[in-house]
């Protein structure tokens, strides 16, 4: 970007995808904005700007380490932005450039205080997604499938048994349990799976929940960060009764 290029958007001010922000902002806060612009068309933040688009510059030392390190601890998936300077916006003032293109692997979070939570952006603000729109953003981008849903109430008859059997045996290469050794199947189901897990109910309740749907490794945007089960989200593992 060029300091033309520069001064134009700090004419225009903020909008869907620019963002201004003090270099001694917070790493979460920061982040926040790089989510959203992902789950978005993509965005930059300018750092050294204030809101008002008054140049104040940087002087954060290792600005680029830092920047590129929050993207890999706060944001998931990690990302890596591409970063450039515009020197001498005004006498002793430089400019650094965060740009991000709308993210391949939506949507993304922002991790704080151990928890995930998911933005997007509107208008000149980012803010956190609705359930709905969550909902949306996953199916967009076929991270969750329409048949994935959960089955409270499900016995472990539900699942197709040999298929089950044949996805542990010939892609995980780890033994089964006999078919009606159903507690060693739990222990097998929570503890060797590809994409989470099974969560039972309580010891003495053998009613059994089914899989509810979640992206790969993470948690469902249907239950979010409140808890409830974990998936298992394998194609065909379960009988079509």
């Amino acid at each position: 970007m060029t300091k033309t290029e520069l001064l134009e958007l700090l004419k225009n001010g903020e909008n869907s995808g620019v963002e201004f922000k003090r270099d001694d902002v917070e790493n979460h806060e920061l982040a926040k904005e790089l989510v959203a612009f992902l789950n978005l068309e993509g965005g930059v933040v300018l750092l050294g700007i204030e809101d008002d688009g008054t140049v104040s510059g940087t002087s954060r030392p290792n600005l680029e380490e830092w920047v590129a390190e929050l993207c890999r601890t706060k944001i998931e998936p990690p990302i890596v932005p591409h970063l450039s300077w515009v020197r001498e916006v005004e006498p002793g003032k430089d400019v650094l450039i965060v740009r991000v293109s709308q993210g391949p692997d939506k949507p993304y979070g922002r991790i704080h205080n151990n928890r995930r939570t998911y933005f997007i952006r509107v208008g000149s603000t980012s803010r956190e997604a609705s359930r709905e729109e969550l909902e949306r953003t996953f199916q967009a981008s076929g991270r969750v499938q329409y048949g994935s849903e959960a089955r409270a109430g499900s016995t472990f008859d539900a699942f197709d048994l040999r298929r089950l059997r044949d996805y542990f045996t010939r892609v995980l290469k780890v033994p089964t349990p006999k078919d009606d050794d159903l507690l060693a199947w739990e222990r097998l189901l929570e503890h060797r799976r590809p994409h989470g897990r099974v969560r039972w109910p309580a010891r003495g309740n053998r009613r059994r929940h089914a899989p509810v749907r979640k992206r790969a490794g993470q948690v469902s945007p249907s239950i979010g960060d409140s808890g409830g089960l974990l998936s298992w989200h394998r194609p065909g593992l379960w009988n079509s009764r």
